[in-house]
């Protein structure tokens, strides 16, 4: 029996594409509210930058109302733990700066465990 080795490979990328954790690219969901974001997605890993960002306390836990958090950055987990991880701001405390920065992605760098 003679196999298409080319048939599998694009069988499999294409399925490892369709498997990963978002349903959008991660970094779309730079500039929205957790709450939208929840919509589509389960973020696994939720990190509150507004020690390095604001010079603030952190002060995000799971139960903290999501609609009330602005993602400044977004990649996915790694290939062994594929989930969305997100970075969040208090939405109050996202200006016009802060935005575009996070569209220009200047927080990635603190998001750890993505893929790369």
């Amino acid at each position: 029996m003679k196999l298409n080795y080319g048939i599998v490979v694009l069988v499999m990328v294409g399925a490892l594409g369709l498997s990963g954790c978002a349903s959008n690219e991660p970094r779309s969901y730079v500039g929205e509210t957790l709450a939208q974001v929840e919509k589509s997605e389960n973020p696994g890993i939720v990190y509150d930058l507004s020690g390095p960002v604001l010079g603030a306390a952190p002060r995000y836990n799971g139960g903290a109302d999501p609609s009330a958090w602005t993602v400044i950055a977004a990649c996915a987990g790694t290939l062994h733990d594929d989930h969305l991880i997100v970075a969040v701001l208090p939405s109050t405390s996202v200006d016009r700066k802060i935005l575009s920065s996070a569209k220009k992605g200047s927080y990635q760098k603190s998001l750890t465990g993505c893929q790369v």
